[in-house]
């Protein structure tokens, strides 16, 4: 770009790209300042934030704030008899349906036992309502029909009871 902004005319045009392209680095850069300090304040807010979920969380739950594509998290994690507990705090995902804000969503897994006679795979499970488990596979179905603007009244039902609002 450099070279062509000697060219009369031609070089005006390679001036506007070096603008534009220093315009998007500024953008980036404060983009990733916003985001670290959305996360600052998430960090400090872990344990507010917990006493929201739809289900408790332990004080000895292991909590990660995370800045994703578009939105932001805090995972905690915990586990409970057989049951590996993680409970994501949200905002609003990108795609995800206008009326949808901020929200919980709650998983649980039950360790798998390897071989032998009591060989059992490993399950994965969402909350759906009061004390009502789908499984991950089906929560995952759900998900994908919706984005295809096909899902069933059904699997409408699991996405909006599954995504509690915070």
């Amino acid at each position: 770009l450099d070279l062509i902004g000697i060219i009369p005319y031609v070089g005006e045009v390679a001036d506007v790209a070096k603008l534009a392209r220093m315009a998007d680095k500024a953008v980036d850069a404060a983009k990733t300042v916003n985001k670290a300090s959305d996360i600052g304040k998430l960090s400090r807010k872990t344990g507010t934030i917990a006493k929201r979920s739809p289900i408790k969380i332990p004080k000895k739950a292991t909590a990660h704030v995370q800045a994703k594509n578009g939105y932001s998290q805090i995972k905690y994690t915990w586990e409970s008899g057989n049951y590996k507990y993680t409970s994501r705090w949200h905002t609003r995902t990108p795609n995800a349906p206008k009326n949808q804000g901020t929200s919980w969503v709650v998983e649980r897994k039950i360790p798998g036992v390897g071989y032998g006679k009591n060989f059992r795979k490993p399950q994965e499970e969402v909350l759906v309502g009061k004390n009502k488990w789908i499984s991950k596979e089906k929560w995952k179905e759900a998900i994908t029909e919706q984005k295809n603007g096909t899902a069933t009244k059904k699997q409408k039902e699991w996405l909006d009871n599954g995504h509690w609002k915070d």
